[in-house]
């Protein structure tokens, strides 16, 4: 997982206009998540305008859960596309 340093460098890099205030809170949260974590964090607060502290919590269940068979379907009698 990516350093503060790395962190902080990539939200600057992304957001350049967010204050540092604001920038050391996104980084103390985002501690445990990866870049494309971060991403999404960005695209949800900063382009659609979703909840800060709610799309943090959604992404630290989405990392913490444990996926197994049942999670994934055998779907492969489907056709798909130009198939059907």
């Amino acid at each position: 997982m990516p350093t503060d340093a790395m962190r902080k460098q990539y939200i600057n890099n992304k957001e350049p206009s967010m204050k540092v205030d604001q920038v050391e809170r996104w980084v103390e949260k985002t501690k445990g998540l990866s870049i494309a974590h971060i991403k999404e964090l960005i695209v949800s607060v900063i382009c659609l305008g979703g909840d800060f502290d709610d799309t943090i919590n959604r992404l630290k269940v989405m990392r913490e859960r444990r996926y197994d068979e049942k999670d994934f379907i055998d779907r492969s009698d489907r056709k798909l596309g130009f198939q059907k």
